[in-house]
């Protein structure tokens, strides 16, 4: 149950906060001059702010919302917390697109949109993936959130459910089923570094050569 839990809202997470980080990064990616360095900058700058910072005032928004004790009350928080970073990642990929493809293809008489589904995406695939799987992985292991938002027992993640496990005795704490439980919440991570591992770093490279 945890299990499922913490992939659904992972990879929900994932999904929407790569979709929106894709869009937003290819319009930065085509802007001139400072301001797409000063935007570029600021992005980074949010990332580094710790996500327990926004504990409350998210709290607040998610309980207004009706969304405690529902996935999509982590899944929306998730996305958001790691919009900046996916942003910044993404950007430095479409940079690297030549704008000549895009010229060509609006000449052929393909709109703006089709230019970024058909031509530009394709082109940065790696990039995408690189950032769905941190997404993913930040998603997994949060425990801050998941323990404030999710008290209901059926709606708790990995990270909490391990975290809340009780032995046979008030006071007991049961070190064998505690390190068990981190073992296996960390098998579906390693697995998937694994298979994904050429394209996390050709994603996390892109765009660092001119």
């Amino acid at each position: 149950m945890y299990y499922v839990n913490s992939f659904t809202i992972a990879a929900m997470s994932s999904l929407i906060c790569v979709v929106a980080a894709s869009l937003a990064a290819y319009r930065l990616a085509r802007l001139r001059g400072r301001t797409r360095v000063a935007i570029r900058s600021g992005l980074l700058a949010i990332a580094f702010f710790p996500p327990i910072v926004f504990l409350f005032p998210v709290y607040e928004l998610v309980q207004m919302a009706g969304l405690v004790n529902h996935p999509w009350g982590l899944i929306l928080p998730y996305s958001a917390l790691n919009l900046p970073f996916a942003i910044w990642l993404l950007a430095g990929s479409f940079e690297q697109i030549p704008f000549e493809l895009e010229e060509a293809a609006a000449v052929d008489g393909l709109t703006r949109f089709q230019i970024y589904r058909m031509i530009v995406i394709p082109l940065v695939a790696p990039s995408l993936v690189t950032a769905a799987i941190l997404v993913f992985i930040s998603a997994w292991n949060e425990f801050m959130f998941a323990l404030t938002f999710m008290s209901i027992e059926t709606q708790k993640t990995v990270t909490v459910g391990v975290a809340t496990l009780s032995g046979a005795f008030t006071f007991e704490i049961p070190w064998g089923q505690i390190a068990a439980g981190v073992i296996a919440s960390a098998l579906p991570l390693i697995v998937l570094l694994a298979v994904f591992q050429r394209k996390i770093v050709a994603g996390l490279t892109a765009g660092a050569v001119k």
